[in-house]
C-alpha cells in the first residue's frame, strides 16, 4: 500500500478508491488504519454481503 500511495503522490492523485469485501474484518481495519474511509457500497451478484467503497485522500485541492 505504501508503494501505492506514493506512485499516487508522485503522479497528483487526489485519492485512492477500492473496494473491500464487508465480512472480510481484517482487510476493512488494515484500510481504516490507513485512513482509508467508507464511502459507500456496492453488491455483487456472486456475493451475499456487500463491499464496502473506500477512499482515501492522497492530495487535497
Amino acid at each position: 500500500m505504501e508503494f501505492a500511495e506514493e506512485l499516487a503522490k508522485q503522479n497528483n492523485f487526489t485519492s485512492i478508491q477500492l473496494d473491500a469485501y464487508s465480512q472480510n474484518g481484517r482487510v476493512v481495519e488494515f484500510y481504516k488504519n490507513r485512513e482509508y474511509v467508507i464511502r459507500g457500497r456496492v453488491n455483487f451478484p456472486e456475493r451475499i454481503h456487500p463491499f464496502y467503497c473506500m477512499e482515501k485522500v492522497i492530495l487535497k485541492r
